[in-house]
């Protein structure tokens, strides 16, 4: 079996390739169109030299194109070099000098920090966001991988000290799609609110149509609600995970108020998944089957609960019985 995270995609586009993929500001993207961009990207990285094990620093913010150049450089057997758009120009440096990358994809404004880093300057291939404009080979073939070769280098934030990488595999990544998958009983025919960068691409790892917000992932406590809320209707939202902040944020607006953490509730007019937050660090929230209750997934713990588990749920926690199975109201 190949390992590479670009066959998911493939197999979808196959089945189901009028299905939603990607929406994003108003912009939609079917599973067949998804590989086809994806594979131009690829083929054009493969003209550029790019090919299986070089290193793809990815220095663009959360939306399509993001989605599309990681399936590509995946695709081809590459190594995506992973950091967040709001990430600071030293941790950028320290990212570049560590992968020793054969490419840069960044947005323009990313470009003006190669005059203060000598370790970006010395990557060979350099690419904006919208290459891959020209058609891919009917016969693209993505490369054959195994679960040890690696697929993904991320860093940690930096806080304590200096950003530690973490190499992830493809088997890594694999699992953690199972992983997750589980937790966040996300299923084909669900429309995903993600955001978070692996939400989305582990909804495209299951069939699943991924709204991306119009909101900034490095301030999910600023986002405008409305707006937020607007999108995830005209989307038909079933199910949704993220931090604490965002749904406070979400809650108070649709709500008319400060949530109570002690008596989270879905907000009028809302026809997917929402509650209010609670004081866990990771809140998923979905409908079952039928549309009736409000789950929330991966709280660590909350005001009511503190022994864990998921209070504000139908069910507990993978593996928790501890959570209470109130229904939400």
């Amino acid at each position: 079996m190949n390992a590479n995270l670009y066959e998911s995609l493939r197999r979808f586009a196959e089945e189901s390739p009028d299905r939603l993929a990607l929406i994003h500001r108003g912009r939609a993207l079917a599973y067949g169109d998804f590989r086809a961009r994806v594979e131009r990207r690829a083929a054009e990285l493969r003209r550029c030299g790019v090919g299986k094990g070089d290193r793809v620093v990815i220095f663009v913010p959360m939306g399509i194109a993001l989605y599309e150049i990681l399936l590509a450089v995946f695709a081809i057997g590459a190594v995506a070099v992973f950091l967040d758009a709001w990430a600071d120009p030293k941790r950028l440096d320290y990212a570049a000098q560590l992968a020793e990358a054969k490419a840069y994809i960044a947005i323009p404004k990313a470009y003006l920090l190669l005059l203060k880093s000598k370790s970006l300057r010395r990557i060979p291939v350099r690419l904006f966001p919208w290459f891959g404009r020209r058609d891919a080979s009917a016969d693209f073939v993505p490369a054959d991988c195994v679960p040890e070769d690696p697929a993904l280098i991320t860093f940690t934030t930096g806080s304590t000290g200096v950003p530690k990488a973490a190499l992830r595999t493809c088997g890594f990544l694999w699992a953690q799609h199972e992983a997750l998958t589980e937790s966040l009983d996300v299923r084909e025919g669900d429309v995903d609110l993600a955001t978070l960068p692996i939400f989305a691409l582990n909804n495209i790892a299951c069939g699943v149509t991924t709204l991306i917000p119009a909101f900034n992932p490095a301030r999910p406590a600023e986002i405008d609600p409305a707006r937020v809320a607007a999108e995830a209707r005209s989307a038909g939202v079933t199910t949704t995970a993220g931090s604490p902040a965002f749904y406070r944020r979400l809650a108070q607006a649709a709500c008319g108020g400060e949530p109570d953490p002690d008596a989270p509730r879905a907000p009028r007019g809302w026809r997917g998944g929402l509650s209010g937050a609670c004081g866990g660090a990771f809140i998923g929230v979905s409908r079952d089957a039928r549309g009736r209750r409000v789950r929330v997934h991966g709280s660590r713990a909350d005001r009511g609960n503190p022994g864990g588990g998921a209070r504000c749920s139908n069910r507990p926690l993978a593996g928790d019985t501890r959570g209470n199975s109130e229904p939400a109201p």
